[in-house]
């Protein structure tokens, strides 16, 4: 499945699994936080970067820039229900 996030300037998305699909973003614009796992380890992020979240890895994202963040999201498989954490 193929998608594109856009989050304006405070906004993005809880904390999340997908306990059987793998996630790729792709960052198209703008300056981000990603949150990685139990931990919220945070990774900053901006253009032309792309990052690979494995199945069941808690993830989520803010946008902690002065524009738009805009992010394509990749998911494979598709269709699995997303559980909120």
């Amino acid at each position: 499945t193929f998608s594109v996030g856009y989050f304006s300037p405070g906004e993005g998305l809880k904390g999340h699994i997908h306990p059987v699909s793998e996630e790729v973003y792709y960052v198209v614009r703008g300056r981000g936080t990603v949150y990685l796992g139990e931990e919220r380890e945070p990774l900053e992020v901006h253009p032309d970067v792309a990052l690979y979240i494995p199945p069941g890895i808690v993830h989520g994202v803010e946008n902690t820039g002065e524009e738009r963040l805009v992010i394509c999201f990749f998911v494979a498989p598709g269709r699995e229900k997303t559980q909120v954490v």
